[in-house]
C-alpha cells in the first residue's frame, strides 16, 4: 500500500512550493495546478540527457545518425519530392480540385492504417522476422510504383496514377499548399 507524500511533498517527492515560488526555480505555485503537466524542470531535462547517453552508449552513435537521417532526411526528401511532384500530374490530367482532395485521402489510407499493419507484422511473422520481412516488401512496392509512375506516367488513367501513389505508401501526414 502506497503511503500519502510526506507534509510538504508533492507525490512525485518534489517539494512543496510555500511561498508563491515554485521549486528548482520554475513558475509560481499557483500555476501549478492538480493534474496539469509541469514544466519542464532540470533534473527531468537530465533525465533525458541521461537517457540519449544511454542510447549512445548502447547503440553507438554510428547507429543513432543512422537512424536520423534514414528516418528524417530520407522520408522527408523522398515524400516531399513525390508530394510537390503529385500536384503537378493531376493538374496535367485536369483533375478538379475536390477530386483531387478525394485523391489525397485514398493515397494517404496506408498511412492511416499504420497500426493495423504494425500489429499485423508483429503477429505474422514472415521467416521467424517480424518487421524486416514487411519493411522489405514495402520498400519494393514503394519502389516498383514509383518506378512504374515515372515511365508510364502518360500511358496511365487518373486511377492507375492514384493507385501507384496509394502503393508507394508514403508518408503523407506533411501537406503542401496547393498550386493556384
Amino acid at each position: 500500500m502506497q503511503q500519502p507524500p510526506a507534509e510538504g511533498l508533492l507525490a512525485s517527492g518534489r517539494p512543496r512550493a510555500s511561498s508563491g515560488a515554485a521549486p528548482s526555480g520554475g513558475p509560481p505555485a499557483a500555476a501549478l495546478v492538480a493534474g496539469e503537466a509541469s514544466p519542464l524542470l532540470p533534473e527531468d531535462a537530465k533525465a533525458v540527457s541521461a537517457g540519449i547517453r544511454g542510447l549512445w552508449k548502447q547503440l553507438g552513435w554510428q547507429f543513432l545518425v543512422f537512424l536520423m537521417c534514414s528516418q528524417h532526411v530520407t522520408k522527408g526528401l523522398v515524400n516531399d519530392m513525390v508530394r510537390a511532384a503529385q500536384r503537378y500530374v493531376f493538374r496535367e490530367y485536369a483533375v478538379p480540385a475536390p477530386r483531387m482532395a478525394m485523391f489525397d485521402g485514398v493515397i494517404a489510407l496506408p498511412w492511416a492504417l499504420k497500426p493495423i499493419l504494425g500489429v499485423l507484422a508483429d503477429t505474422c511473422p514472415i521467416g521467424g522476422y517480424s518487421k524486416m520481412p514487411y519493411i522489405m516488401l514495402a520498400s519494393l512496392m514503394g519502389m516498383y510504383s514509383m518506378f512504374t509512375l515515372g515511365q508510364m506516367r502518360h500511358e496511365l488513367s487518373v486511377a492507375g496514377v492514384v493507385a501507384l501513389l496509394f502503393i508507394s505508401l508514403r508518408d503523407t501526414q506533411h501537406r503542401t499548399k496547393p498550386l493556384g
